[in-house]
């Protein structure tokens, strides 16, 4: 019988290559789940929007619908009690309910669907950049080695894992 004996490394000790290395192995550790994006659409679902879809970097986009419950008014009317007055969506649905009490009564329903779509829109585009900044958040170097050390990843001394 034969017993090696090998040395394990938590991050901070390895060289700085290793380290490198180490982050570079787990570039996918926050993310290569499949509920990472789930808050943000927890987030759409309490103002009344379910998000069905998005892209992410040259293809963002993000798509989706009121829900059953809602419209675009009670949408707006909820963000500005859920969310920040500081955030993009509290300006955009400030912004809406403003110019949707200025409509004039006799507004063809044509025109009224365009202005609800404008600002569906509006806020899928809003949700597309939320999904994005997540995204680059959860897989940049500092999360990255916050994820390795919170989770005491062990390492062979070139950052290979263990």
């Amino acid at each position: 019988m034969k017993t090696k004996t090998i040395t394990l490394y938590q991050f901070d000790e390895l060289s700085d290559q290793a380290k490198q290395k180490a982050i570079a192995d787990n570039c996918g550790i926050n993310v290569d789940y499949w509920c990472w994006w789930h808050s943000i659409y927890d987030d759409a679902e309490t103002i009344g929007l379910k998000i069905t879809g998005f892209g992410l970097d040259r293809n963002r986009h993000c798509t989706g619908h009121e829900m059953s419950n809602a419209n675009t008014l009670t949408i707006a009317h909820k963000i500005k009690i859920e969310h920040g007055f500081d955030t993009p969506t509290y300006k955009l649905a400030d912004e809406y309910i403003k110019e949707y009490a200025a409509l004039d009564d006799d507004i063809d329903a044509g025109e009224l669907l365009d202005f609800e779509n404008e600002f569906l829109n509006s806020l899928l585009e809003e949700y597309s950049i939320l999904l994005q900044r997540e995204y680059e958040w959860l897989t940049s170097e500092e999360t990255i080695v916050d994820s390795l050390r919170a989770n005491e990843y062990e390492f062979l001394e070139d950052g290979s894992p263990a």
